[in-house]
């Protein structure tokens, strides 16, 4: 694989679905930065409480004029702040029972409570029902559309593949 198309990584999917997991490993073998958008997103130490959306998009367009970085999230209406400026667009599209489990498996995160913690849940499992930027008719739009370097990854087979593809592995 070319590493030319590895300067400016946008990972997105599902909650559960791996972005973070893929993001850790890839900034490990290409030596970039990972942004993580839930943390741009969130007021730091709270549960569910977002920051403004005009900051957030500032941040992510701020974060995107670097010359290399990995950014991940499940956040469309983002992901359009940072595309134009990405080299290579990854999906994490694994089935939704699977990012269901990965998300119990996990447990909450980032001060969550019982209540958000169902609520990240519920959310994980409407994937496909939403109608926000962040669900899979919104992620598949902005997949169809990149003009660059793609990957769609719907097993961990193909995660597998694709690290190795980067010069990394699984166990990295």
């Amino acid at each position: 694989m070319e590493r030319a198309h590895l300067e400016r990584i946008f990972i997105f999917g599902n909650s559960g679905s791996g972005k973070s997991w893929l993001a850790e490993r890839l900034a490990r073998v290409l030596a970039k930065p990972v942004h993580g958008l839930d943390a741009m997103r969130w007021k730091q130490g709270t549960s569910g409480v977002p920051r403004d959306n005009v900051d957030v998009a500032k941040d992510v367009d701020l974060i995107s004029r670097n010359p290399s970085w990995i950014m991940e999230g499940v956040y469309g209406w983002l992901a359009q702040v940072a595309l134009p400026r990405a080299t290579c667009l990854i999906w994490t599209d694994l089935p939704v029972e699977e990012c269901v489990a990965n998300v119990r498996a996990r447990g909450r995160q980032g001060g969550e409570d019982n209540e958000g913690f169902v609520r990240t849940l519920s959310w994980t499992e409407h994937y496909f029902t939403r109608t926000n930027s962040s669900c899979y008719l919104a992620h598949e739009r902005l997949f169809d559309s990149f003009q660059s370097r793609r990957a769609r990854l719907s097993s961990r087979k193909d995660f597998a593949k694709y690290l190795a593809e980067s010069g990394g592995s699984a166990q990295d």
